[in-house]
Parts: C-alpha cells; sequence; structure tokens
C-alpha cells in the first residue's frame, strides 16, 4: 500500500449526497476507497456510487468506481488509479489500509461507528456527530454544498498531486491555511515532512 496509504481517504457510505463528495475527492487526485452495506439505497440511483454494490461498477460523470471482492482487489484498483468499493458496514477494513482519512457519509441521522481513533483526519457529513469527540470536524447538510464547492475550487488551484513530482522538484505541494484551524498545525507538520526530502547541499 506503499504510496496510496498516506493520501489515502476512506467514505463510508456511497449515497448520491456521499458520491458527489467521492466524486470531487477522485477529481483532485486522492485515492478513494468507499465502503457500503450489502443492500445500499440510495434517492437518486443513476447517481451514485452504491448502484456498484448491484451492478458491479457505477459510472456518475465519468467517474467509476467498482465494487472490489476482496481487500488485494481493492488495492489492485486504488493502484490503478480507479475507485474501489468494498461491502464493509461495520468499516473493519479501516485498520488494515490506515487511511489519512475517514469520511462517513452514511447520512444515518446518527453515529453507526465512525470514531476519531480509525484515522489522523475524521470527518462526519450531517447531523448525528460531534466535533472534537467522536469526529474531528462535522459538516452539517446545509454545508455540503458549500463543500463540495470549495473542493471544485480545490480541483482547479493547482495540478494533481503526485509525490515522486514533488521529490524530483518538479512540483510544490498547496497546503491551505483553514487546514490548519480544521485540523491543527501537528497535522500539517507531520504531512510536510513526509513531503519533503531532506536538506540538500547549494551549489
Amino acid at each position: 500500500m506503499s504510496g496510496i496509504t498516506e493520501n489515502l481517504i476512506i467514505v463510508r457510505g456511497g449515497g448520491d449526497l456521499a458520491t458527489g463528495t467521492i466524486y470531487k475527492l477522485h477529481r483532485c487526485g486522492f485515492p478513494v476507497l468507499v465502503l457500503e452495506t450489502k443492500n445500499p439505497s440510495a434517492i437518486r440511483r443513476n447517481v451514485a456510487f452504491s448502484e456498484a454494490v448491484y451492478q458491479g461498477a457505477q459510472t456518475v460523470e465519468g467517474v467509476s468506481c467498482t465494487l472490489a471482492g476482496t481487500g488485494e482487489e481493492a488495492e489492485s484498483l486504488l493502484k490503478a488509479g480507479k475507485i474501489a468499493m468494498l461491502i464493509d458496514p461495520a468499516g473493519e477494513s479501516i485498520a488494515r489500509f490506515r487511511p489519512l482519512a475517514v469520511v462517513d457519509a452514511i447520512l444515518a441521522k446518527k453515529n453507526l461507528g465512525t470514531h476519531r481513533g480509525m484515522a489522523p483526519i475524521t470527518v462526519g457529513l450531517g447531523p448525528g456527530f460531534t466535533a472534537g469527540t467522536d469526529v474531528d470536524a462535522v459538516i452539517g447538510a446545509d454545508y455540503h454544498r458549500q463543500l463540495l464547492d470549495e473542493i471544485e475550487l480545490l480541483d482547479g488551484a493547482a495540478d494533481e498531486f503526485d509525490q515522486e513530482r514533488v521529490n524530483r522538484g518538479n512540483l510544490s505541494p498547496v497546503f491551505f491555511g483553514s487546514a490548519l484551524t480544521n485540523f491543527g498545525v501537528e497535522t500539517f507538520l507531520q504531512h510536510f515532512l513526509k513531503m519533503t526530502s531532506s536538506p540538500l547541499p547549494r551549489k
């Protein structure tokens, strides 16, 4: 999982509202693994990645999500740059993949088990979460549209993140100041140090 885990985002839930978040994160270059139930339901099934549970794959706006039968298959899909889905309503695979962030987009009106110990960053979409207690940040339904707009802004702000290009000096990572406010300086420094090389001799 080297090169994937560092930036992997796991999204719990693949309904129509969750699909907008998954879509935008994928377009920004993040590897995304979706965790769903055996029998998901969505109001707008034709624009919900959860349909991959029934069809094997689902395409929304030119972006496809593919159902994986095993963790190994999901890993292969992620390495190929694809959105992968696993049937894992309890989130048992989160410990295996060790993601950068877990986003609970189940929208069940209550927390179904997401907690801050799952990943360095945890986000709850919709009601039922308490920021600083069970997740790091909560985005209410009223702010979901704003979230998608801001991710879209991020999508156009810079090139897709590529650690190898950063290592070669061909790409500079971009950090947004609002991230410091929401997630703290420690998380920022941890990932900043991962992305930078050791000091080099001056020419």
